[in-house]
Parts: structure tokens; C-alpha cells; sequence
């Protein structure tokens, strides 16, 4: 998937494991016009970039992590609760989780 000029490859489990209503253009979306975006630890404690953005049509935000070295798509899957926790002041819930948080006016 290309966004932004460079090119991301997904990963096997990306490939295989693809969530109802995740297409590669809601992805490219993601990417290029994120609106949370930082590093995070997942449960299986391995570090990924995590891209959320809004994508056209659905409602909460598409979540895309993807490996350190920005060049793999770990997974994509939709985040109904993370569009809710964005709107609070500071995003706490973000700040607990990720590190080097960034945050893009989502108005």
C-alpha cells in the first residue's frame, strides 16, 4: 500500500486476518490523514507506529499498526471507542499508552 509516497507491505497476519469492512484504500486513508499517531505497546508487548484516523462512512476510527521501521502493516481494525477518547481534553487514554503522541486537529 502506498500513502504518502512510500510504500507499506502488509504482514502475513494482515493479509490473512482482515476485519469486516478494512479495505487498502480505508488504510491509505489512515495513513495519510491520521489523526492520533504514536508509539504504542500492544498486549503481545511488541512496539508498532499506531495510525487512527476516520475513515468515509463508518463510524469511529480505523487503527493501523505498523512496525517501527514504518514499513509493514502489522493489522488494521476499526476502534469504535478511540473517536470518543480523542475529544477529551489531553487524551489521557492515548497518553497512557503511547509515547511520542501526536494528535492532528480531528474537526
Amino acid at each position: 500500500i502506498t500513502a504518502g509516497g512510500k510504500t507499506h507491505w502488509l504482514t502475513k497476519h494482515a493479509q490473512e486476518r482482515v476485519h469486516e469492512g478494512v479495505t487498502e484504500r480505508r488504510i491509505k486513508h489512515v495513513l495519510e490523514n491520521w489523526v492520533v499517531r504514536g508509539i504504542c505497546r500492544a498486549e503481545s508487548n511488541r512496539e508498532a507506529i499506531v495510525y487512527w484516523g476516520f475513515v468515509p462512512g463508518r463510524k469511529g476510527m480505523l487503527r493501523v499498526p505498523v512496525s517501527l521501521d514504518d514499513e509493514e502493516i502489522i493489522t488494521a481494525t476499526f476502534d469504535e471507542g478511540a473517536a470518543r477518547r480523542v475529544g477529551h481534553e489531553g487524551q489521557p487514554w492515548f497518553h497512557r499508552r503511547c509515547r511520542d503522541l501526536e494528535v492532528r486537529n480531528a474537526g
